[in-house]
């Protein structure tokens, strides 16, 4: 700890900044430099510590490393920075402790639940935090896992529930803490979430009568309306014994005054029609009269119309002696209303009336009113009174329409905020009557593509959904509108299309089709984060959750839709596109092609082995393929088509879980007994690993399905493609050639097999490899290709070298064995064409070559360790320490591959373990394992490569005979 603070605390307590301190540049300590001249360099004033700003960028490195512990440890550090020194709690910061809330793991999201709550208590004052709290602690309560969701009750118990107290006793800053975040949740929106955690505490017993009371000595104060989110929010599972006090707030301040906040009146509004239940008989029958008094003056204000004629009905219903009585007395009122407005609309929109509307606010009054009444009494508007509404949509060109001279329009105009609620309005008339939505549904349709004004198009997008719940088939053509919102500049629109469209596939009125699919899979790549969060959890979520096949069923198509490629026969859904929608949702081109590459890593990230496995092949019979027999043309469609296939085909998105790195997130830490199943659970994996890569053949597992596909299908495409490509001359053979290195690295063994049983084809790729590596060296190209972007190995190019090699070397061995004389020849050619692919180190080993040729006796009993690397998957060809993990092994050119297996057992000077078996059968699975291990950091390396080492060197001290003249 005092290390700690004499890097973030002690410099920085008269200093008005953190930068202005002298030691916040100062980096780390150069102990190398320091040691080499210890005995030159005076030691007395050597501080070994950091500055805090190098500390700083380091953990900004370390909480997004791959490893959970790692993550974990980094974030916990950096709030053990904030609770030392407030000062270092910058926005930035901060925000990288909210975008970890959304980590993969369950164990990092409740830690950062943990450290900000922390955070919180210790600093209530902060200007920043409580946003940042409310932010990245508050959405965990949607976590699908119940333990994130426990902490966050937790967190929401110690810094809401446990410090109110009445507005007289607050005396500490955490008496404030409640009220501010209350104000917040409420400004970012987030009541539903804070719903959701008082139904949980009602399950607890946590809401009490005594948290009324304390909450109403706060009503009138600073934290006014803190107070009634609150009560409307606890009225919803709570019920207020005596409601007296909201009665008369609302009589006072909603009703007849209009001075107070309009949101605080929603709520009181709310917290009304919740509580009126334990008003007295009298007390509701005053209540019913005094609001159907203000409804017909039309002084309600406009958002709250519909809750009080609810109350209005619900009252009405209570005291009537039966159900007859009661819908005589509701109709009755509703009725009167309904005259009311129809004949303040005659007068002020009618076909006689002026051009001008003198009060907008209360024409708007008008029309809501009559809405809402007709929901209560369906049937009872006027014809010429919907048509006066209508009216107000309609365009000039509808207006000067002669042909129906008995229905004269007023040919005046209103704002958009008079037309929005009009939209509303008929939208609640079409529910009642689908003659009515057949006619106006086109008018909606027609909104949402023509107006410029969001109001009109949220409007619009609500009341198309709620006719498509009741009236599905009137809103299906119309479905491309409402997917062009998804792409409007206008965020609130995206967001209020976006959160409708995924009601109606959630509840099962609209099915996931294509293109409406590619659409909303489109917008996760959207600006907002909001967008894209929303996107995710429903694809995540609700979709995957019902339909586990949906991703896997439209990705190639998606490769299609994307690129705009419309000349396949099966694949050809842009054409039911529309030209504004194509438009609209386009992602051709090289200008957009790391947007599709977002969305095709997402799909394949959310995908199940099998599933990956299918799309694997799919992109290989249906693009790769298709290219090479000439079905897809090579456009400028069709080459950003196979472009992407090939880069999909090389991501590691795409590689099976049990072949991916062994460095990947295991939430093994988990408190509360978590960690001892997670243990279980990757102990379990790492067997499914183990038998998935290295199962033996005669067992039938997923391992010999990927074998078969990856011999019989993959490879002789790339090998058909690639012929194709270089006939065409296309500059594609690169892309095709470093996606052949990517499938190395998880079907060397596959891949060596048939072309250790095709010399030629061999040496042909290997040729090809070298060429592209020299074209890339040339060019200064670090990224081997359009699909690449970090650097490749030459695991490949080494590998083919390798079995023509070996290949050579054996049939001179054969020859040598029945007395026949090898043709030099031939070795000699081998010799120069190897040589001229490598450095020149290739002439500097001739000694080994010499020996093989002078005595085939010593090679035939070594001839077991060369052998078994062309047939065992176990053997050193596949191993990641011969071909990717040594350093040294990327050096090495054939002719010292060559050497290497020639060489005389007691000359190999390989460290070897005691410990490694020399039966192949025992040594197959831990090479295999590791060959489809991403790179790892240098320790890793070496140690993988000494440890192939060790099965060369034991493999060659006892080689089998038996099994050789087998194979």
């Amino acid at each position: 700890r005092h290390e700690m603070e004499s890097i973030f605390v002690t410099p920085y307590l008269h200093a008005d900044s953190i930068e202005s301190s002298n030691v916040y540049e100062k980096r780390f300590f150069d102990f190398p430099h320091f040691l080499k001249n210890l005995d030159t360099e005076t030691n007395a004033n050597v501080d070994p510590l950091p500055g805090a700003k190098a500390v700083i960028e380091l953990l900004e490195i370390f909480v997004e490393d791959d490893k959970v512990f790692v993550r974990k440890s980094a974030l916990q550090v950096l709030a053990n920075i904030f609770l030392m020194n407030e000062k270092w709690m910058s926005k930035k910061l901060l925000q990288v402790m909210v975008d970890n809330c959304r980590d993969m793991s369950v164990s990092v999201r409740k830690l950062l639940v943990q450290c900000l709550t922390d955070l919180l208590i210790h600093y209530p004052t902060h200007a920043e935090l409580p946003k940042y709290w409310v932010m990245g602690v508050l959405p965990l309560l949607a976590d699908q896992e119940v333990k994130s969701q426990e902490k966050v009750l937790e967190a929401l118990q110690c810094t809401i529930l446990d410090n109110l107290v009445a507005h007289n006793q607050m005396k500490t800053e955490l008496h404030a803490l409640p009220w501010l975040l209350l104000g917040l949740i409420a400004d970012y929106n987030k009541r539903k979430l804070f719903l959701f955690a008082c139904h949980k505490w009602t399950l607890i017993n946590s809401l009490r009568q005594s948290l009324i009371t304390i909450i109403k000595t706060h009503i009138g104060t600073e934290n006014n309306v803190a107070a009634w989110f609150l009560l409307s929010s606890f009225s919803e599972y709570l019920d207020i014994k005596d409601p007296v006090f909201v009665l008369e707030y609302f009589n006072e301040n909603v009703i007849n005054s209009q001075q107070v906040d309009e949101y605080c009146c929603k709520l009181v509004t709310e917290t009304m029609h919740l509580s009126w239940r334990q008003l007295s008989p009298v007390q509701q029958v005053t209540l019913c009269d005094s609001l159907l008094r203000h409804l017909s003056q039309f002084t309600v204000p406009l958002p709250l119309i519909a809750r009080c004629m609810d109350i209005c009905q619900l009252i009405t219903e209570a005291h009537g002696d039966s159900p007859e009585q009661a819908r005589e007395r509701t109709v009755e009122w509703a009725g009167n209303l309904i005259s009311i407005c129809e004949s303040r609309l005659e007068k002020v929109i009618g076909t006689d009336s002026p051009a001008v509307v003198e009060d907008e606010s209360r024409l708007c009054q008008y029309i809501f009113t009559v809405g809402d009444a007709t929901q209560i009494c369906p049937g009872m508007l006027r014809h010429s009174s919907l048509l006066l509404i209508q009216n107000l949509l309609m365009g000039e060109s509808d207006a000067d329409d002669e042909d129906d001279p008995e229905e004269k329009r007023w040919k005046g105009s209103v704002s958009a905020a008079v037309q929005a609620v009009a939209v509303v309005t008929l939208g609640k008339l079409c529910l009642q009557k689908e003659h009515t939505a057949k006619v106006l549904v086109p008018l909606f349709g027609s909104l949402l593509s023509e107006t410029p004004h969001t109001e009109i198009k949220v409007n619009a997008m609500i009341v198309l959904t709620d006719i498509c719940i009741k009236f599905t088939s009137l809103v299906e053509n119309h479905l491309p509108e409402m997917c062009i919102c998804l792409r409007d500049e206008d965020l609130q629109v995206r967001e209020n299309t976006l959160t409708l469209m995924i009601q109606l596939i959630q509840e099962d009125y609209l099915k996931l089709r294509c293109p409406m699919f590619f659409h909303i899979l489109t917008t996760l790549g959207d600006e907002e984060q909001l967008i894209r969060d929303m996107t995710s959890s429903f694809i995540i979520n609700s979709l995957l959750a019902k339909q586990k096949n949906a991703l896997v069923q439209h990705f190639v198509e998606s490769l299609f839709h994307y690129n705009a490629y419309l000349e396949h026969s099966t694949y050809s859904k842009g054409r039911l596109m529309g030209p504004r929608e194509r438009a609209v949702f386009s992602l051709e081109g090289p200008e957009r092609q790391e947007q599709r590459r977002h969305i095709y890593r997402f799909m394949l990230e959310n995908m199940m082995d099998d599933h990956r496995f299918k799309v694997t092949y799919r992109l290989c019979t249906d693009i790769l393929a298709g290219v090479a027999e000439g079905d897809i043309t090579l456009s400028a469609s069709g080459t950003t088509l196979l472009q992407d296939a090939l880069y999909v085909l090389s991501c590691d998105e795409i590689r099976l879980s049990q072949l991916r790195s062994s460095s990947k997130d295991h939430d093994d830490d988990d408190e509360g007994g978590g960690g001892e199943m997670a243990q279980v659970a990757t102990a379990i994996n790492d067997l499914a690993r183990k038998t998935l890569v290295s199962q033996p053949k005669n067992n039938k597992t997923v391992h010999t399905v990927v074998k078969k596909n990856v011999i019989e299908n993959i490879v002789p495409i790339f090998i058909k493609l690639k012929h194709k490509l270089k006939q065409l001359k296309s500059p594609l053979v690169r892309d095709l050639l470093a996606c052949l290195r990517e499938l190395m690295k998880d079907y060397k063994t596959e891949i060596n097999e048939i072309l250790a049983a095709d010399k030629e084809l061999a040496a042909e790729i290997s040729h090809d490899l070298q060429n592209t590596s020299h074209e890339e060296e040339d060019s200064g190209d670090d990224s081997r290709g359009e699909i690449m972007n970090g650097s490749v190995n030459d695991v490949l190019k080494k590998a083919v070298m390798k079995v023509v090699a070996l290949s050579e070397v054996r049939k001179s061995l054969n020859l040598s064995k029945r007395g026949e004389t090898p043709r030099a020849n031939r070795s000699k050619r081998l010799s120069t064409s190897s040589a001229s692919s490598q450095t020149p180190t290739v002439t500097k080993s001739p000694t080994a070559n010499q020996s093989a040729k002078k005595t085939p006796a010593s090679n035939k009993s070594n001839m077991a360790s060369p052998g078994s690397n062309l047939a065992s998957p176990g053997s050193n060809m596949v191993s990641p320490g011969s071909n990717v993990a040594s350093p040294g092994s990327n050096k090495s050119s054939p002719g010292n591959l060559l050497a290497a297996e020639t060489v005389k057992n007691g000359k190999n000077t390989s460290p070897s373990s005691s410990s490694t078996k020399s039966d192949t059968s025992c040594t197959q699975n831990v090479p295999a394992e590791e060959s489809t291990s991403k790179p790892k950091p240098r320790k890793n390396r070496s140690s993988a490569s000494s440890s192939n080492s060790e099965g060369s060197s034991q493999s060659s001290k006892k080689p089998s005979k038996k099994k050789h003249r087998k194979k």
